[in-house]
């Protein structure tokens, strides 16, 4: 017999006899009259082939049968109760879930930290699996691979939903023991430099390079490395500038030796940053708590510009 052919209000009427053992008992249970439970019974009996209660004296006795599907039977509507009422009250303290957040390096390394600290202490039992984005982002997220998409998009399809976070700009990252630290950071000494760069290039790059051929400038690419991680590292031991994510530097500022110099060139917003989810996940109060945890450990960020803003510089050594 297939589900789609059984009534289930017969499932509620089959409850109530095997827990009451009575037809009267069973109709003020479940808010049926006597005569609408006995006929209940009539059709339990024919679909399970079988009389499920038999009288005994003056009582009603469960057959064999009744006494084997008892426990099923109350436990099925036991489940199908927890489906149909309303969920409990959400608490992060007793959430366990694992979380899977594409990003980039760029912003692991700026909201890593700060959401890690928040879920640790509303969350413990909360667990973050950060993973790079790659060539398709949206991708992982309609699959069903990942939570959240953290990147720059520009348009997105009507089965996905987007909060911005941030909008990022670009400083330039140096040395402590950089000469450019003397308050003389100017546009010819920024393209005299030498420069690192990451691969693959970035729309960032391309603008900056535009913007100083519009000066009949031309900048020298001294080293190419492949995250902008390593690119900070390096600039820690160099004479290289980096112009890099203003809000991942002010990070890095904390635990290298660099300091912030303001770019010389006017250069536009560097990224846009959103999180992006699937419908499918809206109403899902465990993800909604983490998006909006995530989007207020954005806004906790230093809002810094493309000039001015940036922490003082810290004395050279």
């Amino acid at each position: 017999m297939q589900l789609s052919e059984i009534d289930l209000n017969l499932l509620v009427s089959l409850n109530a006899l095997l827990q009451e053992k009575s037809v009267n008992r069973a109709a003020r249970r479940v808010g049926l009259s006597p005569s609408a439970m006995s006929h209940a019974l009539s059709r339990l009996r024919h679909q399970l082939d079988d009389p499920i209660l038999v009288r005994s004296g003056r009582l009603m006795m469960p057959t064999p049968r009744a006494e084997a599907i008892r426990g099923p039977v109350q436990r099925l509507c036991i489940n199908l109760e927890k489906v149909f009422n309303p969920p409990q009250a959400f608490d992060p303290a007793t959430l366990r879930r694992t979380f899977r957040i594409h990003s980039s390096d760029h912003i692991t390394s700026v909201i890593g930290p700060r959401l890690d600290s928040v879920v640790t202490r509303t969350a413990p039992g909360v667990s973050l699996h950060f993973t790079a984005i790659g060539d398709d982002p949206i991708g992982p997220i309609r699959r069903g691979n990942a939570d959240i998409a953290i990147h720059t998009f520009k348009t997105i399809q009507p089965d996905l939903h987007r909060r911005k976070l941030l909008e990022d700009h670009l400083a330039c990252a140096v040395s402590l023991n950089s000469a450019f630290i003397d308050g003389r950071f100017t546009l010819a000494r920024y393209a005299n430099a030498g420069h690192i760069t990451v691969e693959p290039s970035s729309e960032s790059d391309q603008n900056i390079d535009k913007m100083l051929a519009g000066y009949g400038l031309r900048r020298r690419v001294a080293r190419k490395v492949s995250s902008t991680l390593e690119a900070l590292y390096l600039t820690c031991t160099s004479d290289y500038v980096l112009t890099v994510s203003a809000s991942m530097a002010q990070e890095m500022v904390k635990s290298l030796p660099i300091a912030l110099l303001p770019t010389p060139i006017p250069l536009d917003s560097y990224s846009s940053y959103s999180q992006i989810w699937h419908r499918r996940n809206e109403m899902d109060a465990a993800h909604s708590w983490l998006r909006h945890t995530i989007a207020g450990v954005a806004h906790t960020l230093p809002r810094l510009k493309q000039s001015g803003g940036l922490p003082p510089l810290p004395p050279q050594r």
